[in-house]
Formats: C-alpha cells, structure tokens, sequence
C-alpha cells in the first residue's frame, strides 16, 4: 500500500469513525427521551393511593407507555437509516475520487465524472445481504421495544429503583459496558460498517472500470489488514492481482472486491481494502492531454486527499467530462494549438462537441475548396480550423462564422496584401460582416501558406492595414 493509497484509508477510518460517533449520540438522545418516560411514570406512581403497582396495571396507561416507546424508536430508526444512506453517499464519492487521486500519484492522471446511475446501483446493490442487514435491524428494533416496556413495568411492579430500571433500558439500546457489544446500537454499527465498505470499495472498483475503458492498463489488488482479527482466508488473499474484470478467490467465493460478490461469512466486517496498480499508462499524446487538463484544474499540485477532493468536484462541474472521456476525440487531443483551443472554450463556456461539430462542418465545406474572386482556391490543410478558431473563440465559431469567413473570401469587400497582427505577409479579405458583441469591429481574414486567422477589426485599425499595404481587388 502505497503513501496515498494509506492516505485515502486514513480519510476512510475517519468518516466511518464520524458516523459512528452520530449514530451513538443519536441512540443516546432516544435513551435520554425514554429515561424522562421513567421518570414521569415514577412521578406519577409517587402520587397514586397503590403506588406503582396501581399504575402498571391500568390498561390505558399500558398502551400509551408502549405507543410513547415505540414513538421514540420509530424517530431513531428514521433518523439513523437517515445518517447511514449519507454515509454511504460520501463514501462512494470519497472512493471513487480517492482512486483518481491515487492513479494521479501513479502517473495516470485522468479526470473522470461520477455516474450518478452507478452511484444508485452500488448503494442498492448486493440486495439480499442488505436487506438482511437492514430486517435485522428493523425485527431487533421492535425487539428492544418490547424489551424496554417489558423493563419498565416489572421493573415498577416490583419496586426496583430508577438507577436500576435505567441500567437495564441501557443495556436493550446501548449494549453491556462491562462486556462491550451487544443492544440495538450494535446493529446500526454492524450496518454503517460493513455497508459502507461495500459501497466505498464498488466505487473504487467502478472507478477502475473507467480507467481502463480511457486506455489506463490498470490491474486491481486485494489488500488484507493482517492482524490477528483477520480472517484466515482473507489474509491467505493479501497480494492477490487480477485484472479489473477478473474475480479474486477468496475463502473457496468468487469476490470482484472485499464486500463485493461474497456470503456473510466474507463480507461482515471486513477490513480489506481494493487497491489498483498502473501496469502500463496512455499513449504518449493522450497522457499529454491528461496531464495539461490536471495542471489546468491544479490537480497537479495538490498536497492531500482533502485539498484534491475539492479540486477535483470543482472541474467536474466545470468540464464536459463525458467528451473528455470519447476514445475518438482525436482532433482534440492530438491537435499541436490544443492548450491554446482549450484554455478558451474553458474560458467560454463551449463544450468539445460543438468544437466538434463546428469542425466537422468546417472541414467538409472546405474539403472542396473554397475560390476567391481572383481565382485562388483555398484548402482545408494544416488544421486550418484550429488556428482560426484559436484567435476567433470569443464570438463563438459555430456554423453562421464559419459561413461569414467562407463568404468573406468568396465575396469580399476588397482583397490587399498587407501584415497580420504578427507582422508576416499574408493576403487579407476585408469584409462587412459586423462583430456582435462591438458594432465598430468588421470580419478581416488572413490566409497566408495555407493557414487562416479570422478577426474583428475596428475601422482605424483597417485603414492601417490598407495603408501599409498592397491594394489588390475591390469589389
């Protein structure tokens, strides 16, 4: 287990330390609730002629004491399913974005969004087991209802004290401090523990399948705690490494994960955690890619779980994610002005598959050539739409540009052959198309060995152009 492999397991500890320590506050504030319920019967059992007896026996006060216990356990079933479900919410998206973090340590940096379908699968999944857990609950909830009326009306009959009667409604809900374990609260632990492993390492496992379909060749790895609590064939299973797809054979079970795939006897209160190792990263331009996208969204840089988690929700909301994700988006990835290309349709909020689809029709209208008045016919070559998009992007070079910059070298207003705005040679297409968003700026195109740069100019920058220039054609 490596450094940050360590790091997301420490963070792990942590969260389920922090909902056990909820769950008992909230089953210490039901015990608090039905200690007052004492409290008022022994009151009330002061002031009657019989004294307690009295009270016990009468039918009505039997049926509010049991409708007032089971009240107060009915909002403490709600409220601690409530708490366990969040946990298991955190812990999926912990999980996955651990894996990342970790794969970012192994030199695989990918940005992957999370399914929120695959979030509800693995949080319903392995269903028989959880709905065991989760009747077992409910049936020792109503158990320990029926336990504590049971306590509080022999314990009234019979003269014990309030110290006495408190201890033993203790023991139904909190379990034996002397023996430790035991009551309902053990339930809710036993769930919040060995659910949310499950669910922390189907994320891990999902996050895996991701990086493999993105051309990671990652393998996965069963890691036991091993220790004296650890079970035997669980810790004969420490070290084993297959393939993401492949199970691992663990106790004479076929498991995808620790808490994935086995019976109870391989999956209550496990400890072992799914690792993944980096057998072999992308191809050199797509790593590239990977790597400008972590700097960009300074992933790169990050010191620690906690600082790369919030790093990481940020460029998920950012990112068009599902495009960065497309094995076929070649034209992105392997373009030499991408980082230019992409700092700006980041800038400007354009997803990568109207870049695509602008592209596309870019180039099949180019394919055939497009002929200026003084018969040149200009080429797609070079990644022409790279370079004019690159200087064009803050109006958006969507199709109705594409068709102004095609129309301006057809139909220009006058052709001269003057500077850029680098200061090379290049024929330039002055034109009337206006610039939207600053109607002082006209369309001016440039082409120059086969490369196109399209910009809105405003008239004083013209008349300099045509000024140091070479008139050509006028319409």
């Amino acid at each position: 287990m490596n450094k940050r492999q360590k790091e997301i397991l420490q963070n792990q500890l942590k969260q389920e330390k922090e909902v056990l320590k909820k769950l008992k506050k909230s089953y210490q504030n039901a015990l608090e609730s039905i200690n007052e319920e004492l409290l008022k019967l022994m009151a009330r059992a002061q002031e009657e002629p019989m004294g307690a007896q009295n009270v016990i026996y009468q039918i009505q006060y039997q049926r509010q004491l049991k409708a007032n216990v089971e009240g107060i356990l009915a909002e403490l079933s709600k409220e601690s399913t409530k708490t366990i479900n969040e946990h298991l919410e955190n812990s999926y998206t912990d999980s996955f974005i651990g894996t990342m973090y970790d794969l970012h340590g192994q030199g695989v940096p990918l940005v992957l969004p999370i399914d929120k379908n695959e979030v509800h699968k693995a949080l319903t999944n392995n269903v028989a087991l959880s709905k065991g857990l989760y009747n077992h609950l409910n049936i020792s909830t109503v158990k320990t209802c029926h336990s504590i009326q049971r306590n509080l009306s022999s314990g009234l009959a019979q003269g014990q004290s309030y110290i006495d009667i408190a201890r033993a409604i203790e023991r139904d809900m909190m379990g034996n401090r002397t023996k430790g374990g035991g009551g309902l609260l053990a339930y809710a632990d036993r769930i919040a523990r060995t659910e949310g492993h499950r669910v922390q390492n189907q994320a891990t496992l999902d996050a895996q399948n991701k990086a493999k379909q993105n051309g990671a060749d990652v393998v996965k790895q069963w890691d036991a705690t091993l220790d004296g609590k650890t079970r035997q064939w669980h810790a004969a299973a420490d070290g084993q490494i297959k393939e993401v797809g492949e199970a691992f054979e663990v106790g004479g079970e076929l498991m995808q994960a620790p808490g994935i795939g086995g019976s109870a006897r391989n999956v209550c209160n496990c400890r072992c955690a799914l690792l993944q190792r980096a057998r072999w990263a992308l191809d050199r331009d797509e790593l590239n890619t990977l790597k400008e996208r972590a700097e960009y969204f300074g992933l790169d840089k990050t010191k620690s779980f906690e600082e790369f988690r919030k790093k990481y929700n940020v460029a998920a909301l950012k990112l068009d994610l599902q495009m960065f994700a497309r094995k076929n988006d070649t034209y992105i990835s392997k373009s030499k002005d991408k980082k230019i290309l992409k700092k700006n349709i980041q800038k400007y909020g354009y997803s990568y598959e109207e870049v695509e689809q602008w592209k596309d029709y870019f180039d099949k209208e180019f394919a055939k050539g497009v002929k200026d008045p003084l018969g040149k016919t200009i080429y797609n070559r070079q990644d022409r739409y790279v370079h004019l998009a690159k200087h064009f992007v803050e109006t958006g070079l969507s199709e109705k540009y594409i068709d102004e910059v095609i129309d301006g070298i057809e139909n220009p207003k006058a052709i001269y052959s003057t500077k850029d705005i680098n200061g090379a040679i290049s024929r330039c297409y002055f034109t009337d198309y206006l610039n939207p968003q600053k109607a002082s700026e006209r369309l001016c195109i440039f082409v120059r060995n086969d490369i196109i740069s399209a910009y809105h100019m405003d008239n004083s920058k013209i008349k300099r152009l045509q000024k140091g220039g070479r008139f050509i054609w006028k319409k």
